[in-house]
């Protein structure tokens, strides 16, 4: 009452008021002393005399117990006078809590005095609103309006802007309008980020669903999972168990059990996959690797490759689809395949300085294991003339390493030190062993999705590093981040569910498959 009665005189309304002395003490003096407050404590609690932390800690409980409509532009006026750094995450933080506390309104008042002063939104920014979106009934406030105002600023829409969309229809108990924004997502190509409980929720929608066509789109998602290698927690497992359960025709068991030590379901008794790259597999991967390394390649260049078994000429070509480096298919053809590839210069400069015994050390670590070793590198490593009193070590170095196979390129450039190296270690076939601290980050930025978890499950198969010396004999660690063998499988009647960690997994086989 206070508050309307407040709003009617500074609307210059006071003619529909019929106001007693005791409607002045009821109501207005109390409304002015709670506006009045209302406004000190915003400019208390974001007051400039306070630490920039401090007046970010204030935030959180000012937006829950958020309630005038002045508060919003008080505490924005507070936050516009700081530098720009400061000034967009205390917006950004602001606009999230607003969210999280549902002060939808409230949320919607800030995004439009934010745009009024052009204040810049980043993607962080638009996950807040969609978000935003996703909790307001407003037509307009649509996943496709969300992303225009995207595409305006210059931003691509990503997967965790489709998130709040995808369980909201799927919370809303319409699985079908779910499966379509998934598919806007597939179809947009923005796949740089897998976000698993966009699926899980989307499968727990279907939970109970009598529908053929839900069954084949769950389906799709789970081969989509094992597609991308995603890890899967307990409580995505438990989803899928029931929704598994659910389905009457047919019918599926499930149960939950772990490998045995020769990698059987202990369950169904199932052999399963140990997760070893298939030839097929690589060679799906390793072409259109390269040309991701050499996506940014704007001038042609002409390497000079000296091997053991010759010398070899390659034309890497701008704009063009690139593939191996000839003279390594050449190479690898004449004199057969490798079981190691060495990094030499990653393992010669291993103390951050240039020192060839290193690399000489684990040379013969592996041929004393009766393994062919191949080097790949460049200068200073060299198969030419080397003059014995340069680089101390170098030419007694050179001399041994004539006796196994080098590959030794003349480039200076980055990424195609790291061509001829992947190409020489993928040209091999599964199993060759890459030994390199390099974890081609650079590289890993930007590649799509497929790309990057079929290439880190290749290194986390086959790639170790340097770990240290003791004394003369190098130490070597796996670069894995978690068991590659980790892997949902399914032969159509069965399925094989994973826990993250491997502790756990979950036989699902339809019930008419005996044991």
């Amino acid at each position: 009452m206070a508050t309307r009665v407040l709003r009617k005189i500074l609307q210059g309304r006071v003619g529909t008021l019929i106001l007693c002395p005791t409607d002045c003490r009821r109501y207005i003096i109390p409304g002015v002393r709670y506006l009045c407050s209302t406004v000190r404590d915003a400019r208390e609690d974001f007051h400039p005399s306070l630490p920039f932390p401090e007046r970010v800690k204030n935030i959180r409980p000012f937006c829950e117990t958020l309630s005038a409509p002045n508060e919003v532009l008080e505490m924005f006026n507070q936050f516009i006078i700081l530098p720009e750094q400061h000034m967009i995450k205390a917006l950004d933080y602001s606009l999230n809590c607003l969210v999280h506390y549902d002060k939808i309104d409230a949320a919607f008042e800030l995004k439009t005095l934010m745009e009024q002063l052009n204040i810049p939104k980043s993607h962080s920014t638009y996950s807040v609103l969609a978000n935003l979106y996703s909790k307001s009934n407003h037509p307009k406030h649509s996943m496709k309006s969300l992303f225009d105002e995207m595409l305006k600023d210059g931003l691509t829409p990503r997967a965790r802007h489709f998130k709040p969309f995808v369980e909201m229809e799927a919370n809303k108990g319409d699985p079908m309008d779910a499966f379509r924004c998934l598919d806007d997502l597939r179809h947009s190509g923005v796949l740089h980020e897998r976000i698993v409980d966009i699926y899980i929720t989307v499968v727990r929608a279907c939970v109970g669903k009598v529908s053929k066509q839900l069954k084949n789109k769950v389906l799709e998602l789970f081969y989509d999972i094992r597609r991308y290698r995603d890890l899967l927690s307990i409580e995505a497992l438990e989803t899928i168990k029931l929704w598994f359960d659910s389905l009457k025709d047919p019918k599926w068991v499930t149960a939950w059990s772990s490998p045995s030590a020769t990698y059987h379901c202990q369950a169904c008794k199932q052999k399963l996959e140990t997760g070893n790259f298939t030839e097929e597999e690589l060679h799906e991967l390793k072409d259109p690797l390269i040309s991701h390394v050499l996506r940014n390649r704007k001038v042609l260049s002409e390497v000079r490759c000296h091997t053991t078994a010759g010398k070899y000429v390659d034309y890497i070509r701008p704009g063009h689809s690139n593939r191996f480096p000839n003279s390594v298919v050449r190479f690898i053809e004449t004199t057969g395949h490798y079981d190691v590839v060495l990094d030499g210069l990653n393992l010669a400069y291993y103390y951050h300085h240039f020192d060839a015994k290193k690399l000489k050390a684990v040379a013969e670590h592996f041929l004393k294991q009766k393994k062919r070793v191949l080097v790949v590198g460049s200068w200073p490593i060299s198969l030419g003339h080397i003059r014995r009193h340069d680089q101390n070590s170098l030419p007694s170095v050179m001399d041994f390493l004539r006796i196994v196979f080098v590959i030794i390129h003349n480039s200076n450039f980055r990424a195609l030190d790291d061509v001829y190296l992947l190409s020489a270690a993928m040209q091999c076939g599964p199993g060759t062993l890459l030994v390199s601290s390099d974890m081609f980050s650079n590289h890993l930025q930007g590649m799509e999705s497929l790309m990057k978890a079929q290439f880190t499950r290749w290194q986390e198969l086959y790639q170790v590093k340097l770990a240290s010396f003791v004394g003369e004999q190098p130490l070597f660690e796996s670069v894995r981040r978690f068991d590659h063998r980790v892997h949902v499988q399914t032969t159509g009647d069965t399925w094989h569910f994973p826990s993250s960690d491997g502790s756990k997994w979950l036989c699902v086989r339809r019930e008419d498959q005996s044991l």
